[in-house]
């Protein structure tokens, strides 16, 4: 009864120290991240002036396309950057003490581990779809340029191959409907 009072009355400072943590930690934000709010910004762009032209050139599912392929980016982007800073989470053994866990150093573990492989089943899941998506339909090259430097950034290796590959395959489709002039001689007799 003691302890859930002294919890009842100061949780609050608690939640404070968390805020404070996390405003420090949004302040002092890496270089890294801060080029992808740049490439995400441009990527928004991109698809804005995209939409803006397929409204008046295209039918209604190239735009609903386009607009499901920037809600998968940038679910992307966020599920990989939380995949990976939950190893890094310190909060886990701070609530196993204040809930009075038998071992907070485990507990603390354990969530921890539970956290990560959530993050990390919802980051493939969207990272595949991302892909499915970007296999199945053509997109302009600088869409693919800018989300394969977006991997790059987050180091993410799997996600950089697989881009690779759809960036070849969409190359080559590119070159067979628009053959060079070379290949189009004009025999005369």
């Amino acid at each position: 009864m003691g302890k859930s009072l002294f919890v009842l009355l100061f949780w609050f400072l608690w939640i404070g120290s968390i805020l404070k943590q996390v405003m420090r930690d949004m302040r002092t934000a890496p270089v890294n991240e801060k080029k992808l709010l740049l490439l995400r910004n441009q990527i928004h762009g991109l698809f804005r002036s995209f939409c803006t032209t397929s409204i008046v050139s295209k039918p209604k599912n190239s735009i609903s396309g386009l607009l499901k392929l920037r809600q998968l980016v940038d679910s992307y982007i966020d599920l990989t950057i939380s995949k990976q800073r939950s190893l890094k989470w310190e909060i886990g053994s701070e609530l196993m003490r204040i809930s009075s866990h038998p071992n907070p150093e485990i507990g603390s573990r354990c969530l921890q581990r539970r956290n990560y492989l959530r993050i990390k089943a919802r980051q493939n899941q969207v990272t595949q779809d991302m892909l499915a998506l970007l296999k199945n339909t053509t997109y302009e090259m600088r869409i693919l340029e800018l989300i394969f430097q977006i991997a790059k950034e987050l180091n993410d290796y799997e996600t950089i191959k697989a881009l690779n590959k759809i960036m070849q395959l969409s190359r080559a489709k590119r070159n067979k409907q628009h053959p060079s002039a070379r290949e189009h001689k004009v025999v005369v007799k």
